[in-house]
């Protein structure tokens, strides 16, 4: 396993990108700011919204390809 570089941030980011992760997540925080719910919910809300945004084909494939250099494989 090699460690990561620019270039997997880059792709880290294409996976926020994919699952639109900013916006599913954009109200989860404004909770947050807003005090009007607990860390635990917080949390919980903000991996379920994660998992559902990686769930997209579009994410998924990126997903994988993010996977691939760190572990040094192919994304297949």
């Amino acid at each position: 396993m090699k460690t990561l570089t620019t270039a997997d941030v880059f792709a880290a980011l294409r996976i926020v990108k994919s699952a639109n992760l900013r916006d599913q997540l954009n109200p989860v925080m404004r909770k947050a700011a807003e005090g009007k719910t607990t860390v635990e919910d917080i949390g919980i809300e903000a991996i379920l919204a994660i998992i559902e945004g990686i769930a997209e084909a579009k994410a998924e494939k990126a997903f994988y390809d993010f996977l691939a250099s760190p572990f040094e494989m192919t994304a297949a």
